[in-house]
């Protein structure tokens, strides 16, 4: 009986990181795409914005970052999990005028509204679960920045990108356009 246990467990110690590698590696095709990034602007929060290109999908995309929830008021951050992505374009020229004009969209006046498609997801985008999302143009005391929400029944889920990082993230491209002037 215990050469019979012994087998066993030596058998199922030989068997387990075969069976476990095979499901990494289907989670980790998921989890871990290729992209290129152009551009990042990171926060003393740990917060970071960024454009980047997935060359497989062959898109760029705007990472807005992580949403709050709460209502058009008060918003509430602790989902470190879920990432809002705005598609750019195919191209980088595509990119930069969508950028030109989420840019103009911060010099709105305050309250300003317009739609663009996004995707609320884990890990990368998925075109498949594209849905609205209203961007608006916010004011403070001393700043502009632009309001990315998607709604959520009775809840609102935002990010706040500031205008000044808005206009870094935009002239970024630009630069990177200059540098690899053969790049799609």
């Amino acid at each position: 009986m215990k050469t019979l246990f012994k087998s066993l467990a030596v058998l199922l110690f030989a068997v387990m990181p075969v069976l476990a590698s095979a499901q990494e590696k289907k989670l980790s095709e998921k989890l871990l795409q290729q992209f290129t990034e152009i551009v990042s602007v990171e926060h003393d929060d740990g917060t970071e914005i960024q454009v980047f290109h997935m060359p497989d999908k062959d898109q760029y995309y705007l990472q807005v970052g992580n949403l709050g929830v709460g209502t058009d008021v008060v918003q509430v951050n602790f989902d470190p999990v879920f990432i809002l992505y705005i598609p750019l374009g195919s191209t980088l020229e595509e990119a930069i005028e969508k950028l030109a004009v989420l840019k103009e969209h911060a010099k709105a006046p305050r309250g300003a509204r317009m739609e663009t498609q996004g995707c609320l997801c884990f890990g990368f985008p998925n075109e498949e679960e594209l849905e609205p999302v209203t961007v608006t143009a916010r004011r403070m005391i001393l700043t502009r920045s632009l309001e990315f929400s998607v709604t959520r029944g009775d809840w609102v889920r935002a990010a706040f990108i500031e205008r000044s990082d808005m206009n870094a993230l935009y002239n970024g491209v630009k630069f990177y356009r200059k540098l690899h002037p053969k790049a799609k």
